[in-house]
């Protein structure tokens, strides 16, 4: 793994030293962009306008002045390499351990350029025969587009960073690595992925700066483009054994190797992937979510169904208790406590209503011994040694609960209201009715899902969901 341009976040109290970190690389960046800026513009239109016949002064014209020419493209070039020199040495040290990336291939271009100018100024008035051409402007394109690129990556950084950095809850998400639990949820959707709570985001810098497919096809490419310009010069050296001396055979077999170098490079390979996920982040913290790098996309991008918990889709005052219904001696407000205990205990979403009912005073529970959940029934549980079942009428009926009120008393009850039963000890207590409504933010969310084929596998507690 490459080493991070700047110290790992670990901590809440590194924010504002991680956040001017990423400030002062940005500031490097923006700096070294601006200078390359400039000399990308002047060499790029001092090789056209030679091409070409543009205006052009005189003293850089190459028929004019082949030396003035030559000079002023290899000094540009050199002011190149030094402003991003870190790229240069980072790219070919990584080529000679053949682990090239991006920075490998901009490095190749800039540094076979400047060598070959400063070889071409002491024979320059070759340049007027057109017996080579001079590919400084190309290279120091491939170091500006380099930069844009790294531009890119710092900018998305940064913003996510101002999200993950904040104390507020948040939650990751993460892929079901277990294949045989995957397969129990979802039987035919091995690829599940959910989310978790977590206060803090790990190795956030390090998936920030993760390589990416850019970095794989350099570490193939960046070798092959420097063997093919290798074996580019020896042909060019070779063919013009007889049509030229040897200082014009070295320069002619110098610029075919550029030429080969130049035309191979491509100098927009950081954008393949740092534009989409540029607008990616930006959609994403819309929506009060970050996503971090390239590794991100790779570990989810199979993923075909997600694990929500219900109370994902039933956030907060979206499920409302409408009545409820005494059904036997026992008092109201112990129904209330037994079907709030078993509800606390085990999660659902009619855990924030029992709540507001307790006025917060949780003090008021009673411990729940043990407790399971009984797939699309409801929850079955021993409260102070007696047997609390609460959830559907089948439920009921499957434990022989007495007391069920008929179906045509259920509906007259229920008011079009959803009925969930409570019992303790075998005798129906109180019928306690609910009312759910939908989301519509989360609604919207779970049509994106359905539209992009992603199965929902919905993790519940509650017999009505």
């Amino acid at each position: 793994k490459a080493p991070l341009p700047i110290e790992e976040f670990t901590s809440f109290e590194q924010a504002p030293h991680v956040m001017s970190d990423i400030a002062q690389l940005k500031s490097n960046i923006v700096i070294r962009l601006c200078v390359l800026v400039f000399t990308s513009l002047f060499s790029v239109y001092l090789s056209l306008a030679n091409d070409f016949g543009l205006p052009i002064i005189t003293v850089f014209s190459r028929d004019y002045s082949p030396e003035a020419y030559v000079f002023t493209l290899t000094i540009l070039g050199i002011i190149s390499a030094f402003v991003a020199y870190t790229v240069i040495f980072s790219g070919l040290k990584k080529l000679l351990k053949f682990n090239a990336d991006c920075d490998s291939i901009a490095a190749i271009g800039i540094t076979a350029t400047v060598v070959t100018g400063i070889v071409n100024l002491f024979s320059a008035e070759s340049i007027q025969t057109g017996n080579y051409h001079v590919y400084t402007a190309a290279a120091i394109l491939g170091l500006l587009f380099n930069t844009l690129g790294k531009l890119s990556i710092v900018n998305r950084t940064e913003r996510n960073f101002r999200f993950a950095a904040g104390e507020f809850e948040k939650h990751a998400f993460t892929k079901v690595e277990n294949e045989d639990v995957a397969y129990k949820f979802t039987k035919d959707f091995p690829e599940l992925a959910t989310t978790r709570k977590t206060e803090f985001v790990e190795d956030f810098l390090a998936n920030s700066y993760s390589s990416d497919i850019s970095d794989d096809y350099s570490k193939k490419a960046a070798p092959i483009i420097t063997i093919a310009g290798i074996i580019a010069a020896i042909v060019a050296f070779a063919v013009n054994g007889e049509s030229a001396g040897g200082a014009e055979r070295i320069m002619i077999a110098l610029a075919a190797m550029c030429g080969v170098i130049s035309m191979s490079a491509s100098v927009a390979i950081m954008f393949i992937v740092n534009l989409p996920l540029a607008r990616a982040s930006k959609k994403f913290l819309q929506s009060s979510a970050v996503i971090l790098g390239y590794s991100a996309v790779d570990e989810y991008a199979d993923t075909n169904s997600v694990l929500v918990d219900a109370e994902q889709l039933f956030p907060e005052g979206m499920v409302d208790l409408v009545n409820l219904k005494a059904m036997s001696s026992t008092l109201i407000e112990d129904c209330i406590l037994y079907a709030a205990s078993l509800t606390c205990q085990a999660g659902g979403v009619m855990k924030p209503t029992f709540y507001k009912m307790l006025r917060g005073k949780t003090e008021m529970l009673y411990p729940v011994e043990s407790y399971i959940y009984e797939d699309g029934l409801g929850l079955s549980g021993w409260i102070e040694n007696k047997r609390v079942l609460l959830g559907s009428r089948e439920l009921m009926e499957n434990h022989s609960i007495e007391g069920l009120p008929t179906l045509a008393k259920e509906a007259e009850y229920s008011k079009g209201n959803i009925p969930v039963y409570l019992s303790i000890s075998g005798v129906v207590s109180a019928i306690f009715f609910i009312r759910a409504s939908a989301n519509v933010t989360v609604s919207t969310w779970l049509q994106e899902l359905t539209d992009r084929d992603i199965t929902v596998v919905v993790r519940s507690s509650d017999a009505f969901i």
